[in-house]
């Protein structure tokens, strides 16, 4: 019997709940279809708009699932998002062969009855054919496991029924620009706990919130790339997992940002004994001076914008002033939503 996650509702709530309240969204939010079957404990925690949505049974899943599709179908310079949480299993090796369960699949002989391959989904929103309007911009987030387990492998057919009609479309290019991403590779298992975000779904929001990459200089997007860097360096450090992902075209466009997303950066001062009273910033010549947060003795974290920045020091109550060493006292910030830049100085 499978139990229930305890997370997996309130995840794709927030994820949803993140889509439904962005500003500056790269296409206007056409149609949000969200299925939860939350808890007792998730219940409570849920937007007020997302308590009476419908049940992710199969059925329901698959219908959603191909309506989805025509939606995205008007206009093929759209965007299209897709985030799954919930039980997966692997039928095989690869991301073709990840199981999306989404009822109990061991209580029937039809096992995998109750199931839809990632894949599926993936090569279901592909072009099929010329005249395809299907969005040419995707992201897809699978936030589940990828174990095999050991009643999969009592069984000879290992078919799946489909959830999107896949034809053979020879000679038609697979232009899409996407994200793909999976929680963890080939035999792994993905955490969450119980009435909270998944920690893949804590590094997605987190992503969507800060990352960005600068475009000729002048603006800034939330693209495909600088999600998927972020999310895999966030999701790695909280989860110790690996995010597979993978970016094809230099990936989709989801937002046009009003201003560049901010760098997290950690500064260590040593010997650390030394540091009790002392303080460091960031000062910027246009932006001005920012403070960093003491997070440790002698370390500090520093949320600011891409660009440069001069090291500042204060000792106890004397004025600020820049470290004394030429070689450190400008630090250069890229125009791209890193995940943090750690650095020291003695």
């Amino acid at each position: 019997m499978l139990r229930s996650l305890g997370s997996g509702a309130i995840s794709a709530a927030h994820v949803a709940n993140w889509l439904k309240e962005a500003v500056g969204l790269s296409r206007p939010l056409k149609t949000l279809r969200v299925l939860l079957s939350p808890t007792a404990i998730e219940r409570d925690k849920l937007p007020e708009w997302a308590i009476n949505c419908g049940s992710p049974i199969r059925d329901n899943f698959a219908q959603e699932a191909q309506q989805w599709r025509i939606d995205c179908t008007d206009d093929r310079n759209s965007v299209a998002f897709f985030y799954y949480i919930g039980h997966g299993f692997a039928r095989g090796r690869g991301e073709y062969n990840v199981l999306l369960a989404m009822e109990d699949l061991f209580d029937t002989p039809d096992v995998l009855q109750k199931t839809t391959l990632a894949s599926n989904l993936f090569n279901g929103m592909a072009p099929q054919s010329e005249n395809d309007s299907v969005a040419r911009e995707q992201f897809f987030f699978f936030d589940c496991c990828r174990t095999f387990p050991s009643e999969i492998r009592e069984f000879d057919d290992l078919s799946v029924p489909t959830a999107l009609m896949v034809r053979i479309a020879e000679g038609v290019p697979d232009d899409r620009l996407y994200l793909r991403c999976f929680a963890v590779p080939d035999n792994d298992s993905a955490f969450a706990r119980v009435g909270e975000d998944s920690y893949f779904a804590t590094g997605l929001i987190d992503s969507l919130n800060r990352s960005g990459i600068s475009v000729d200089g002048t603006a800034w997007k939330l693209d495909g790339e600088s999600i998927s860097q972020r999310l895999r360096a966030r999701y790695q450090l909280a989860a110790e997992r690996a995010v597979v992902s993978e970016v094809v075209g230099g990936g989709p466009t989801l937002k046009i940002l009003a201003q560049p997303p901010t760098v997290d950066v950690e500064v260590g001062l040593e010997p650390t004994v030394d540091a009790t009273n002392h303080a460091i910033a960031l000062n910027h010549a246009v932006l001005g001076r920012k403070i960093g947060d003491q997070i440790a003795l002698g370390k500090y974290k520093i949320d600011v914008s891409p660009g440069e920045y001069e090291l500042n020091i204060r000792f106890g109550a004397e004025d600020w002033h820049a470290t004394n060493d030429p070689h450190d006292r400008k630090l250069i910030l890229p125009n791209f939503a890193n995940p943090w830049i750690s650095m020291g100085w003695k």
